[in-house]
């Protein structure tokens, strides 16, 4: 349309009327010709539609995605053919897209001042500022304070709504999290990413889910227990609006809690599972290692540095050790399935357990799947990092946009996130699920100490003109995995198995 158009301009202006009025209802072909005005008006609407046509195009592949779609990004669910080799690094950030963003400098008299919602921002938190050298702020009294810290279930103090922030202050919250802060939600988003994007049915790291809202899904899931054995295995059912290990259900085989899912699903009435007020989900069992015949899962984090241009940073965190010694015959027993800290488990650094190297020296088909020269405990925390960037792409344009943060009255802003990761006998991962108010252990201060300078200087880098990357404060094991103004988002290749052992 837009050449055909441009092409038609540099005909006679009969030609232009007449298919003016072609494309320009309601204008009747012969008051066209009557009207010279309408006839000048045309063909200049006709000379410049081509260039507002590009524009348009460029807009909307712009907000569609930010990166080019399927730029190093790659999902291997089969055997590699040619040798496996890891990812060789991050890039040097020399080449960049687009001009630095230039923003405010950060005043002297309120560098390395906080203020920090009393009610929950205690203990390892206020240690950790207080470590690195920042001191709290009193803001009743002034505004000379650099970083407002807030727990994400709690509400701003009325002298802080009533006042927006200024420019060259940073809040440590972002909007739009609603969008998979409920497993039901970011179940689909990830789902509809693979489709969409990846064009792929599924991500390889998210364990098989069954949205019980949606009709196709509680189809298949059905179908999964009427054709496909499923009755036979052990399943999850979660409450989506739920944490801490609450709202979490286990469904033995053949159990009379899974038949009676069975039966609730099948009736023609609406069931309470079907609620969009309980956004219920049910999940594959993952058969998980284990720690001293304990389960246990990864609590790492992720970092929002940066939200324009968009810098996403990764640590590996901590694994959380259930308190009660596994059963996997017995799943009455909730604790000794559950791991969270909030169910009576406790923390460990992986990295510390020899759990991981023994498991790989004792089973010799894990050799062909780990990339050679890799430990496994790099390996596994590459499979993480990938996964983490696919879930920073689905969910850029809705979680990690500066319409998050237009309403606080700042520049930019910055976030902490807990992600939570399942490691199965494979060494392989699965992410379940990403929280907005991780909980932080005398572990975590370690970690959580850092990620204040790291703000610090991304703003002092862009108040002078400079791009966000290279950061000299990215240390203490933070790592970056996103990074819009390079086009960089990190990836990962081996041969994840596809016969999965069954609970």
């Amino acid at each position: 349309l837009c050449i055909t158009m441009r092409r038609n301009a540099k005909k006679p202006s009969q030609t232009v009327v007449d298919d003016a009025t072609v494309l320009l209802q309601p204008l009747e072909r012969s008051e066209a010709k009557k009207s010279s005005h309408s006839t000048m008006v045309i063909r200049r609407l006709r000379k410049y539609f081509p260039l507002l046509c590009l524009a348009s195009l460029v807009i909307v592949l712009f907000n569609t995605t930010r990166l080019p779609l399927g730029k190093n990004v790659k999902i291997v669910q089969q055997p590699l053919e040619t040798e496996q080799q890891p990812l060789s690094g991050p890039p040097n950030w020399s080449v960049k897209i687009g001009k630095p963003r230039v923003v405010s400098p950060i005043p002297d008299f309120a560098r390395k001042k906080y203020y920090a919602t009393p009610q929950r921002l205690l203990g390892s938190t206020r240690r950790a500022l207080d470590s690195m050298g920042w001191q709290p702020a009193d803001p009743s009294k002034d505004d000379k304070f650099h970083l407002v810290l807030r727990w994400a279930s709690e509400d701003l103090p009325q002298h802080l709504i009533n006042t927006p922030l200024k420019p060259w202050q940073r809040f440590n919250q972002l909007q739009g999290t609603q969008s998979w802060n409920l497993k039901d939600k970011f179940a689909f988003q990830m789902r509809k990413y693979a489709n969409n994007v990846l064009g792929i049915e599924s991500l390889p790291f998210i364990p098989t889910t069954y949205i019980l809202q949606l009709q196709e899904d509680k189809e298949r899931f059905l179908t999964h227990l009427n054709q496909e054995n499923g009755m036979d295995h052990p399943h999850v059912a979660k409450i989506g609006n739920k944490a801490g290990g609450t709202g979490v259900s286990f469904l033995a085989p053949n159990s009379e809690s899974l038949k009676e899912v069975k039966k609730s699903l099948e009736s023609p009435f609406r069931s309470s599972l079907e609620s969009y007020k309980s956004h219920y989900i049910i999940q594959e069992h993952i058969c998980t290692l284990l720690v001293d015949n304990r389960k246990f899962d990864t609590r790492s984090y992720m970092m929002v540095a940066s939200v324009e241009p968009l810098v996403v940073l990764f640590h590996e965190g901590i694994i959380r050790v259930s308190g009660h010694q596994y059963n996997g015959t017995d799943f009455s027993d909730k604790k000794s399935h559950l791991s969270n800290v909030a169910q009576g488990g406790e923390k460990k650094i992986l990295r510390e357990l020899p759990l991981l190297d023994q498991h790989f020296s004792e089973n010799k088909r894990l050799k062909q799947r780990v990339p050679q020269g890799l430990s496994p405990i790099d390996h596994v925390k590459n499979q993480m990092k990938s996964a983490l960037g696919h879930f920073v792409r689905a969910f850029q344009n809705t979680s990690f946009t500066m319409n998050n943060i237009a309403s606080y009255g700042t520049e930019n802003g910055y976030a902490l996130y807990g992600v939570d990761f399942m490691i199965d006998q494979d060494l392989d991962v699965w992410l379940t699920e990403v929280q907005t108010s991780p909980g932080l252990s005398d572990q975590g201060q370690k970690m959580y100490k850092y990620i204040h300078n790291i703000v610090e200087e991304v703003q002092d880098r862009q108040s002078k003109g400079q791009y966000v990357l290279p950061l000299s404060s990215i240390v203490g094991g933070w790592e970056v995995v996103y990074s819009e103004e390079d086009g960089y988002v990190y990836e990962y290749e081996f041969d994840r198995s596809s016969d999965k052992k069954k609970c």
